[in-house]
């Protein structure tokens, strides 16, 4: 975003540049100029900029040939201000505007930076022959995000056995500001986990103006998604950040979009299990868990391995969603033994669950340390 963009906005938002309505007595002998105020839309990187900091303009004028007094009634949102000429005014204050007298009235909100239409309202009161009246005054404002992803969130469930990469499209919308375009910046995908690359990126049509000085630009970008071995049926949060290259040295602009990608069913189980080292004819013993990764419950019915240096007790029975396996490593022979591990269930999706088994052996009276 070019700073002298941002000045323009600042400037306009300074000096009431919103949509009139036409002056009108909302209570008798009094006239409200521009009582509902439509300020521009905003993207969130110019709320950011000016510290979501936006300011309305009104005047109250004191029609009658009498004095009047006003009262201050309060904001409806904890996040607006108000001034009457300049001035600060709190809940109950009073404001004496002779006949034909008017009076400046600013109210300063502080934006959210985040997208959605937003409305605030401050509220006076004054005796209209001998009944208290009030007088609402109100602006709007919509604010745009600058990139927006759909999906909002990235996710993909695959079944136990897949080993093929699939693929998916997201959507993204870019919201800038730019005289004479016709054409607006690429996105970026960066942060991207090693499991998803991004395949092409077609633009969708050229930028329109949907606003005065207010751009969009849709895009499709094809994602390739592998499923990785250490896929379990908890998905690791990761997340991708979308962004355009801002202009004229400005920061870019920028989306983030989850990503969630994890196996469905199956049981979970360690890939490998180290005993590290064991003097000859010690043993060395680690528990695992076996989990269904669709909750399930399943049963255990064996578990075997190729090397006598390396058993498995199985500690629960029946059909559980969880088992906890005892595995033991005996140190028959000095150096290094590595075996595989077969275990057995009545699962659908994981008859059969292999586990990389290592141990070390060491002559009696040494260790790792050499003691």
């Amino acid at each position: 975003m070019k700073r002298a963009t941002l000045t323009a906005l600042a400037f306009s938002f300074v000096l009431g540049s919103f949509l009139l309505l036409a002056r009108r007595p909302a209570v008798s002998g009094v006239v409200v100029a521009r009582p509902e105020q439509i300020l521009p839309t905003m993207l969130v990187s110019e709320v950011v900029a000016c510290f979501g900091k936006v300011r309305a303009n009104f005047e109250v004028v004191n029609s009658s040939n009498s004095p009047r007094e006003f009262v201050f009634e309060g904001a409806k949102c904890g996040c607006s201000s108000v001034l009457v000429d300049g001035r600060v005014v709190a809940r109950g204050d009073r404001v004496r505007l002779e006949g034909g007298q008017s009076a400046k009235v600013e109210m300063q909100t502080n934006v959210p930076h985040q997208a959605g239409q937003r409305d605030y309202y401050a509220t006076l009161s004054t005796s209209d022959r001998g009944v208290v009246r009030t007088i609402d005054l109100k602006s709007s404002m919509k604010v745009l995000d600058d990139v927006r992803v759909t999906p909002e969130v990235f996710s993909v469930a695959f079944p136990p056995s897949a080993s093929q990469a699939v693929e998916r499209t997201l959507v993204v919308e870019h919201a800038f500001r730019a005289g004479g375009v016709s054409e607006g910046p690429v996105p970026v995908l960066a942060g991207s986990p090693p499991y998803l690359k991004v395949v092409r990126v077609a633009r969708q049509g050229l930028p329109a103006e949907s606003e005065s000085g207010l751009w969009r630009q849709s895009w499709r970008v094809t994602v390739s998604v592998l499923p990785t071995d250490d896929l379990t049926s908890t998905a690791s949060p990761n997340r991708v950040i979308v962004s355009f290259p801002g202009e004229g040295g400005a920061a870019p602009s920028e989306a983030f979009l989850p990503v969630l990608v994890s196996r469905v069913g199956g049981v979970e189980a360690p890939k490998s299990i180290h005993f590290g080292e064991a003097p000859l004819g010690q043993s060395r013993v680690k528990s695992i868990m076996l989990r269904s990764g669709d909750e399930k419950p399943f049963e255990i019915v064996g578990a075997t391995s190729a090397s006598s240096a390396f058993s498995a007790s199985i500690k629960s029975e029946g059909a559980r969603v969880a088992h906890r396996v005892e595995l033991a490593f005996l140190a028959s022979r000095v150096g290094t033994e590595e075996s595989e591990l077969h275990i057995i269930t009545n699962c659908p999706d994981a008859r059969e669950i292999k586990i990389d088994l290592r141990g070390i052996g060491t002559r009696p009276g040494s260790d790792s340390e050499g003691r």
